[in-house]
């Protein structure tokens, strides 16, 4: 498994510098017990993590995609989940204009097609890190609400799980 544990910066400095049993036992305390006892982690890093993204992912002849075109938080891989849809619709656009692949009909049928995905997607892991960055009371308990209505109501977890992994409309 992979985890991305979203800290302040001195949240994440401390972390860090605790040995294996102080960071296990750390991470147990804070994770809970869900998945079981955890037993072993790997290396550890600490990336500063920032939205960014250009509002035009297209040029003369040139199309950004992926992590080139937008850096988003590490939510579900949803970067990489953006970035895999990118490609598909990029390959497609140059399967219609084989004759041209960079011209500018082909790109900015691209740029067109990516946009409200992309900007669903950038407001949706943006939204959630604010949601779950700030430790104010209110906001715990309306996040704890919406968690337990998630779990409990298909009908709102099911087109969250859905865009989670990527199975929309691109």
């Amino acid at each position: 498994m992979s985890l991305a544990w979203c800290l302040s910066k001195e949240g994440a400095d401390e972390i860090l510098k605790l040995d294996d049993a102080d960071f296990l036992c750390k991470l147990q305390q804070t994770f809970g017990w869900r998945l079981g006892k955890i037993f072993h982690t790997g290396k550890r890093s600490s990336y500063p993590l920032k939205l960014a993204y250009r509002d035009e992912n297209t040029s003369h002849r040139f199309a950004m995609i992926g992590n080139a075109a937008q850096t988003l938080h590490p939510i579900a891989g949803q970067g990489f989940n953006l970035g895999i849809r990118d490609v598909v619709t990029l390959a497609e656009q140059i399967a219609i204009h084989p004759e041209d692949p960079g011209c500018y009909s082909a790109l900015k049928e691209f740029s067109l097609a990516r946009a409200k995905d992309r900007n669903a997607t950038i407001a949706m892991t943006s939204g959630l890190v604010q949601i779950f960055s700030n430790d104010y009371l209110s906001l715990r308990i309306g996040r704890n609400l919406g968690l337990l209505s998630l779990d409990r109501l298909p009908v709102l977890k099911k087109p969250l799980i859905r865009r989670s992994l990527g199975l929309i409309a691109r």
